[in-house]
């Protein structure tokens, strides 16, 4: 009964990683570019550049590893030390602040990234840390397969209940409802931490190498990886940068005639109205820079693509008695109603803007 203990309590671990991960991999594009309010292909851009860092930070991460002694083991205090970070970034990843779309894209890239980390320093000794739990090759087979288990049930877990728990948690409001929802994923994927490392116990001494090599000397072995890490990222940020440079002089230059013609008013107005115009001109900046961008035109297509998506069921639904699908059709109709009335409101603020 022990040993299950230990089996369970280590291969738990994964799936408290997978809660978090499955649910990125699944539904965080989705929730960017509907919800998060920013373009697939700056959200698509991010992901490819956040994967050249998560390379370098699980290279770091074992080198970490490797130097950790410690009366707790070597990968062990890692579950305890990521536990809240884990819990807190993936909060911060799923919030929306209000910010302008440049603002909500750096906010994405600093949150996704430190997810990573989070996931990375957490995730890297659970699995490097088997050897170190028993020496018995057979215990190690049986340790690996429950990890792979419970990492599936992780998967099973966020594939079954984490829309429906968006719609019960949000109940309307999406963004609402994702913020809530990984946030019970956070805490609970911080609490099976603890408890892989209250149930795990390092009893095997590392094995020393012969050679040993200095944090310089596996940089240099690695050099060509990370200047190619970095030369990417690199390449990306400049190439964002004049993309959003593009764009505001564009949108600038639309503004000069408003802008003029606010200036020239100026010594006529009280300063409450000067600073009401102020804000109005700022106003018409963001949302002018929104439409330069794409990112309202690219909204309102997804949703054109949703609606027809829930047509399809409707009309699936429509000959059918089985209560299941008088339910699901029910369900679809109330579906179909509001995201018509988000792409009217969409379409009226698209036109406001474009014309």
């Amino acid at each position: 009964m022990k040993k299950w203990g230990k089996r369970i309590g280590y291969g738990i671990g994964d799936l408290g990683c997978n809660l978090v991960f499955s649910t990125m991999a699944s539904y965080l594009m989705v929730f960017y570019t509907d919800v998060f309010g920013i373009t697939a292909a700056a959200a698509g851009t991010m992901m490819l550049v956040t994967k050249f860092i998560d390379a370098l930070t699980d290279t770091g991460m074992g080198l970490i590893v490797d130097r950790t002694h410690t009366r707790w083991g070597q990968g062990r205090p890692y579950f305890a030390i990521g536990a809240i970070p884990f819990a807190v970034f993936t909060f911060m990843t799923f919030y929306i602040p209000s910010f302008s779309s440049g603002g909500k894209l750096i906010w994405a890239y600093i949150t996704y990234c430190l997810l990573c980390t989070a996931y990375t320093v957490v995730n890297i000794p659970l699995n490097t840390i088997v050897p170190r739990l028993t020496s018995d090759i057979h215990e190690r087979d049986i340790l690996v397969s429950t990890r792979i288990v419970c990492a599936m049930a992780g998967t099973a877990i966020v594939m079954s209940i984490t829309a429906p728990l968006v719609k019960v948690f949000g109940n309307g409001n999406e963004a609402k409802g994702y913020l809530i929802t990984m946030t019970v994923y956070g805490i609970a994927a911080m609490l099976i931490f603890f408890v892989t490392f209250a149930s795990t116990k390092e009893v095997v001494a590392p094995t020393v190498s012969d050679e040993k090599k200095s944090l310089k000397e596996r940089v240099m072995e690695n050099k060509g990886k990370i200047i190619a890490g970095v030369s990417v990222v690199a390449l990306g940020t400049i190439t964002y940068m004049v993309y959003r440079n593009n764009v505001r002089v564009k949108g600038l230059c639309k503004l000069a005639e408003c802008q003029n013609d606010f200036n020239g008013k100026v010594t006529e107005l009280s300063k409450k109205e000067v600073s009401l115009l102020r804000e109005q001109v700022e106003y018409m900046k963001t949302t002018r820079e929104i439409a330069e961008e794409g990112a309202l035109e690219e909204a309102i297509k997804s949703i054109n693509r949703k609606i027809q998506y829930r047509i399809g069921k409707i009309e699936g639904c429509k000959n059918s008695k089985d209560p299941e699908s008088l339910l699901a059709k029910e369900i679809y109709e109330k579906e179909l109603k509001e995201l018509i009335r988000k792409r009217d409101s969409f379409n009226e603020l698209w036109d406001k803007m474009v014309h």
